[in-house]
């Protein structure tokens, strides 16, 4: 005798599931959407540029659009799933900073904002320098930033020798002269560009203190002579003067760095040597 059984089993569906044309699976409704934007901000110079993308990560389809006049949504402006949005931005008049958004909006109201962030950016490093006395060189600053640049030293004893002009990050290289006087001397040297300065002080330590004088030792015949002169050579001052009444100091009897002392001497009728000093002395 054939015996017959019945099997009894149920579905449960708890949300609604939407089917659309051309998809390759349902959605459900009842899903959180989810969307990932890479980068989920960008940084650009004040200038006016195009081609710039977003990459879209989503499991849902969204729609790209932005209300600020100076972002372009260019390409994009809808998707689904993964995707990109392309925009541009046009040139920020002012070297201050100004933000927008690009919003992504999926069908249940959810959004999420893209951040565009435009401004001149500049900065340098380091920005105090300190140098001795003797003439140097190969001295490095460096620059960062996203506009064009340019720099320019106060003093002549200053000079860049590369980098005077770049576009965001570059090396700003300069010498210094040397320092003669026993004073200490400052500069600078500013970088500019985008609307903004950038300024580094340039310190260099004063020489330190030298005097010479040539010849040191001179012979007269007894005829006497003048003119004769001596040779100074320093970064104070001096004064000269003689210890003998037979020897005058006809000129230079002071001055302050280099220059020359002249003296005469008179004729004499004795037969012994004499020896007399033109004292020529610092400070």
């Amino acid at each position: 005798m054939k015996q017959q059984g019945t099997y009894h089993t149920s579905w449960s569906f708890p949300g609604v599931w939407k089917i659309e044309e051309n998809l390759a699976y349902p959605e459900h409704s009842n899903t959180t959407s989810v969307v990932c934007l890479e980068p989920p901000v960008r940084h650009h110079h004040n200038g006016a540029s195009t081609g710039h993308v977003v990459g879209v990560s989503a499991n849902t389809s969204w729609t790209a659009a932005t209300a600020y006049p100076w972002i372009t949504v260019t390409s994009g402006t809808t998707g689904r799933d993964g995707g990109a949005v392309t925009y541009s931005v046009a040139a920020n008049p002012l070297p201050a900073a100004r933000i927008g958004m690009i919003t992504l909006t999926m069908p249940g109201g959810e959004a999420w904002n893209f951040h565009v962030r435009q401004e001149a950016l500049l900065g340098i490093a380091p920005v105090v320098a300190a140098h001795d006395a003797p003439a140097s060189s190969g001295h490095a600053v460096h620059v960062s930033g996203n506009v064009a640049w340019s720099a320019q030293a106060s003093d002549s004893w200053i000079q860049p020798t590369s980098g005077a002009n770049g576009a965001d990050d570059g090396l700003l290289v300069y010498s210094v002269g040397e320092n003669t006087s026993l004073l200490s001397r400052s500069g600078t040297i500013t970088i500019s560009g985008g609307g903004i300065d950038r300024v580094i002080d340039v310190h260099q330590g004063g020489a330190a203190e030298y005097f010479a004088i040539s010849p040191e030792w001179a012979e007269h015949p007894a005829g006497g002579a003048s003119g004769m002169a001596i040779a100074v050579t320093a970064n104070t001052a001096w004064t000269a003067a003689s210890d003998s009444p037979w020897i005058s100091v006809a000129d230079g009897v002071s001055g302050a760095g280099d220059g020359t002392v002249i003296y005469h001497v008179s004729a004499t009728n004795e037969h012994s040597p004499r020896l007399g000093h033109v004292a020529v002395s610092d400070g």
